[in-house]
């Protein structure tokens, strides 16, 4: 079997993986009081149910997937493979968790695969600098402010449910951003500095999976998770320039595919996080 076949089939399992560990998560999150929102206790509960444990497996198994296909295939096939997971994950929320699925969703899905697709093909091949320590830390900082803003004003986020959806993003941003330290410093054996980045990492996972958890409560599935995917992507891509000294004078169009690419992943995730919100996400709220 040719490497191109492996690596396809191990981002194909690794993007269905993903999909089903959000399908399994928003089962559990929206079974959850809503006097849980945004507060520890969300994830205390959520942590004791075995059906959202199996979905954090299958997420666990899907990253260890993601990675062995990079082995085989780069990253311009991996990346677009994986965002099947948004198509897998249409088809869950209309047949298994009751979500509707409409043109609209569809077209923002759509959008989003194909912006990323874009994305892949127009990046910088890679070989950029490492990024300046004290610049990144100055973007850690905001996006651990932005992440953590939802719970300074939880009382006043009724109806706004697509903010919490994006504190999210930026907090698994922040933990992405943070975990190069982690790289830098198992690296160079500075094991004081490790141990440092590895809780920054984690306390930025930690507020982006509350704050996940929380939108799950409220919102479909197909529209959170593509919206905290894009969030990720779009710091990823954005902040390249300027962290990793990446130009895209060299990339197609001189940078136009990629901004192109941007807004077409944009207009997609607008499209589904400002979809008109029926059944459970406009169902009264449990106590």
């Amino acid at each position: 079997m040719s490497p191109l076949v492996i690596g396809f089939g191990l981002a194909a399992l690794a993007a269905i993986l993903y999909a089903v560990a959000v399908a399994l998560q928003a089962l559990e999150a929206r079974e959850a009081p809503a006097r849980e929102r945004l507060h520890p206790k969300l994830v205390q509960r959520l942590v004791s149910q075995p059906r959202w444990l199996v979905g954090t497996v299958c997420a666990v198994l899907a990253w260890g997937a993601q990675t062995a296909a990079l082995a085989f295939v780069p990253l311009t096939l991996a990346q677009p493979t994986l965002a099947l997971a948004l198509v897998v994950l249409l088809v869950i929320g209309a047949y298994l968790l009751d979500e509707r699925v409409g043109v609209r969703e569809i077209a923002g899905v759509s959008a989003i695969v194909i912006g990323i697709a874009g994305l892949a093909w127009s990046s910088p091949a890679g070989g950029a600098a490492p990024p300046p320590s004290g610049i990144l830390l100055v973007a850690i900082a905001c996006f651990a402010a932005a992440a953590a803003t939802p719970y300074l004003f939880r009382r006043h986020l009724r109806g706004r449910n697509w903010l919490i959806t994006v504190a999210a993003g930026l907090g698994f941003a922040w933990a992405a951003q943070a975990s190069k330290f982690v790289a830098d410093a198992a690296s160079s054996g500075a094991w004081l500095l490790l141990v440092a980045a590895l809780g920054v990492s984690a306390t930025g996972a930690a507020v982006g999976l509350l704050n996940e958890m929380t939108a799950l409560q409220s919102s479909d599935a197909v529209r959170v998770y593509p919206t905290v995917l894009v969030i990720q992507i779009l710091v990823a891509v954005l902040l390249a320039p300027v962290l990793l000294g990446e130009s895209w004078a060299g990339t197609p169009f001189g940078g136009l595919a990629i901004v192109g690419s941007l807004a077409v992943v944009i207009v997609g995730a607008v499209g589904l996080s400002t979809a008109q919100a029926i059944g459970r996400a406009s169902a009264p709220s449990r106590a």
